[in-house]
């Protein structure tokens, strides 16, 4: 088996897994981040209903500054209040 093909079967084992773990606590809102080399990503998603509630990614700051930690944590506080102006609260963080 070649690599590439065994990289992609830990990825899908591991989404399995934490998708599996937050059904068995009833969780059906959960929060996913994608990072890429530039960018980051991150929304939150409906599992019952299939749907994206909320999404903001460093593509929608107006002027991204400083250190990638600081642009991930701008994402992070712009989700929270686009969370917060639509009642969502208590959701887990999902890879």
């Amino acid at each position: 088996m070649s690599l590439l093909k065994k990289f992609k079967q830990k990825i899908q084992r591991r989404t399995l897994r934490v998708r599996s773990a937050q059904k068995s606590r009833g969780a059906k809102i959960r929060i996913s981040v994608s990072r890429s080399i530039n960018h980051i990503s991150a929304q939150i998603i409906d599992d019952s209903k299939h749907a994206t509630l909320v999404s903001y990614s460093s593509l929608n700051l107006e002027k991204p500054s400083g250190k990638k930690v600081e642009i991930a944590k701008q994402v992070g506080l712009e989700l929270g209040k686009m969370a917060i102006n639509k009642n969502i609260s208590d959701v887990p963080l999902s890879w």
